[in-house]
């Protein structure tokens, strides 16, 4: 498909004139139906609006083979994507669905094309999001998750709706992207400092609610080195992940690809791991241990910021050698992979891994114990001397908590 500039020596209705050619220009195609028969057309003011009409033509024909000429048979974006977010249950993915959606239903309607229907979007009518998106100087990682919501969501027009079994989505065009990934190993020097700004004690001047929000942070900061778990994983535990019958502690992976199945691994309640529940649950004053609606949020944050700042630790993802609360979990992924553990034991304790291997490897205890015995052995040495309470660590702690 050819979208080219036309030109003519005549002045035409919207052409522009190019004063080096001295000569009219517009944008149009030039392109091949299926009967083998050229079709021509310019006059369009835009590139954008050229390769439009073209992909337009090319699907009425798609079409016509598949007997899918009746306009109303397809269901127009606008009725699609709202099919999408009201069958989306994940909350997550459901507020994203609702902004990228609603983003370029709002983007169409710009360009006069209220009601458009599936049959008639195009790839370059996705691209708009990019631009858009783009200028507001968003990451283009970001973006390609935005259109990985666009493209499940026409993949899901099928399902929706019936008699579309032969309809075929537009081509997404994702950005390319470097792939990287943090190396950041976290020494225990620095967890140990970072620790002693925030689980000291109360200051003069400091509220009791920034209080108790610092020492929260600080222990789910040590919670996340001795287990290796996201953040945001440990920031949703509830006292009923707390298995005390099986002395384990229940975690849920928060991966997208997770969240459906609800995937969980569980990690055993070594001694460390029993004094920082039993703080967390002296001081929790809502559903979730160690938050208010179990999310990651500035109050999480932002005293680790100041902490790092403190003991003089860069902090920061694009900061060169800069630390973030995620290095934990590659810092505990490298210790346990140097002690020698297989690869399944990795996977079983951090799941770091892909969904379908759990179904066909097991890791064995004894692997398990020795690979926590590292985690629990560097965690110890951050932890020692900070004053949290050591005694009564051995009852349930379910019993700990003192304020329901």
């Amino acid at each position: 498909m050819a979208i080219k500039k036309f030109y003519s020596t005549k002045a035409k209705a919207g052409w522009r004139f190019d004063a080096a050619k001295k000569e009219y220009w517009s944008y149009g195609y030039d392109i091949r139906l299926s009967d083998g028969k050229r079709k021509r057309e310019s006059g369009f003011a835009t590139k954008e609006l050229a390769t439009s009409a073209a992909a337009r033509i090319k699907l009425g024909e798609k079409n016509k083979k598949y007997e899918l000429t009746d306009a109303s048979a397809f269901p127009t974006c606008a009725e699609l994507f709202q099919k999408r977010i009201d069958h989306t249950t994940e909350r997550g993915e459901k507020v994203r669905s609702q902004r990228v959606l609603q983003m370029i239903l709002d983007l169409l309607s710009e360009r006069g094309l209220n009601g458009l229907r599936i049959n008639e979007l195009t790839t370059n009518h996705v691209d708009l999001y990019t631009t858009a998106r783009r200028a507001e100087n968003v990451k283009d990682e970001t973006i390609n998750r935005d259109l990985r919501t666009v493209r499940a969501t026409l993949n899901q027009a099928k399902m929706f709706f019936s008699g579309l079994e032969n309809f075929t989505p537009p081509r997404i065009r994702f950005l390319k992207v470097e792939k990287t990934r943090r190396e950041r190993i976290v020494q225990s020097i620095e967890i140990k400092s970072i620790l002693l700004y925030l689980l000291k004690p109360q200051t003069e001047g400091e509220s009791e609610k920034i209080y108790l929000s610092r020492r929260r942070a600080g222990l789910l900061f040590l919670l996340s080195a001795v287990t290796g778990a996201r953040p945001g994983e440990l920031i949703a535990l509830k006292e009923s992940d707390i298995l005390e019958d099986l002395q384990v502690l229940r975690i849920t992976g928060r991966k997208t690809r997770f969240k459906t199945a609800k995937t969980v691994r569980y990690f055993p309640l070594v001694k460390i791991v029993r004094k920082i529940l039993f703080e967390a649950l002296t001081i929790k004053s809502g559903e979730f241990i160690f938050s208010q609606n179990g999310t990651l949020t500035e109050t999480y944050y932002a005293p680790i910021k100041s902490a790092c700042a403190s003991a003089g630790i860069v902090y920061g993802r694009k900061a060169a050698d800069g630390l973030i609360p995620y290095d934990l979990r590659h810092t505990a992924t490298t210790l346990i992979m140097h002690s020698g553990a297989d690869f399944e034991t990795v996977s079983s304790i951090t799941g770091q891994s892909r969904h379908s291997l759990w179904h066909y490897t097991h890791a064995s205890e004894n692997s398990i114990s020795a690979a926590v015995a590292v985690l629990e052995k560097f965690a110890e040495s951050s932890f020692d001397g900070l004053g949290l309470d050591k005694n009564q660590t051995d009852e349930p702690l379910k019993l700990a908590q003192s304020n329901k």
